[in-house]
């Protein structure tokens, strides 16, 4: 007859989950910090790291938060480099919804940035909405 391996206690499971979900980054963490971590991606040239980055950071943001803009501005720029015509289309519902964070700099900016990456329709999109 074999020795039974006890079973695993429920509790001692729970107690290693925040430990895992750190590990894996699923924990969250300081906005400002999430923030910094997708602009060191994005200029490392990891774009997709970039986006996960500002992505977790807005999750902890709000519109009226002083790290806000300059998270969503970091998603959309690297979204430009990764999925275009999402940018564009982050970028106009930004602007629509928070008019007030945003200027015509910033539809020049993201609408270059996406002209450099070839995305001549959706650059068109957001310079042309800029112009509105």
């Amino acid at each position: 007859m074999r020795p039974s391996t006890p079973a695993p206690r429920p509790l001692a499971l729970l107690a290693c989950l925040p430990l895992a979900l750190a590990a894996c980054g699923g924990g969250g963490g300081d906005p400002a910090e999430l923030t910094t971590q997708g602009y060191q991606a994005l200029n490392s040239g990891d774009a997709e790291t970039a986006v996960d980055r500002f992505s977790e950071a807005l999750q902890g943001l709000q519109p009226s938060d002083p790290g806000y803009e300059r998270a969503r501005m970091g998603n959309v720029e690297a979204l430009v480099r990764v999925k275009p015509d999402t940018a564009a289309q982050s970028f106009l519902t930004y602007a629509e919804q928070q008019p007030e964070q945003v200027d015509a700099t910033d539809y020049h900016k993201v609408g270059m940035q996406l002209s450099e990456g070839k995305a001549l329709s959706d650059a068109v999109a957001v310079l042309g909405a800029g112009l509105k």
